[in-house]
């Protein structure tokens, strides 16, 4: 199919991609703002980790408390709940036995118009914090190996690093 077929998306799949974009958009405000940012910012030095720890945080704490314990205590859990995240995101995601073409156009614009919501005039990236924070969230949505691999240092971090960081 030719880009000139590219099919063109309904209004409920348009509302469906700026409903994720949304909250997408306000998921990285709060993450951007948390106390865990903060102290993973100031210990790492990188701003990607610390977007990538802070990410996954906050999408552990959409889950009640018993599921939170679950899953950063069992990898196997954890690995179930990766793959059902990357599984739900399906139809904006390459796949090779077909996705909706119209919806990843779609998502993709919105998720480019983002990015470059965060540049100034001459294209300079004015808003780094945030612009990191969504390529971060974007190579989530792409790779369940990334989320697992975020994952490996989020457990270092959370069980070796916040507990020194706290008590010092």
């Amino acid at each position: 199919m030719t880009a000139s077929e590219t099919p063109t998306p309904t209004i409920e799949e348009l509302n469906t991609v700026e409903t994720s974009v949304d909250t997408w958009e306000y998921f990285i405000d709060v993450s951007m703002e948390s106390n865990f940012y903060q102290k993973a910012l100031a210990h790492t030095g990188d701003q990607e980790l610390a977007a990538s720890l802070t990410l996954l945080r906050s999408y552990i704490s959409t889950f009640t408390l018993e599921e939170q314990k679950l899953i950063e205590g069992d990898v196997e859990e954890f690995y179930r709940y990766a793959k059902g995240f990357i599984k739900e995101l399906a139809p904006y995601r390459y796949k090779k036995e077909g996705y909706n073409i119209a919806v990843r156009a779609a998502f993709f614009g919105k998720i480019r118009t983002l990015l470059a919501s965060q540049k100034d005039a001459k294209g300079k990236i004015a808003n780094h914090d945030k612009y990191i924070f969504i390529r971060t969230l974007v190579k989530f949505c792409s790779s369940l190996g990334y989320i697992l691999n975020v994952h490996d240092k989020y457990k270092q971090f959370l069980f070796r690093d916040l507990p020194q960081l706290q008590r010092g």
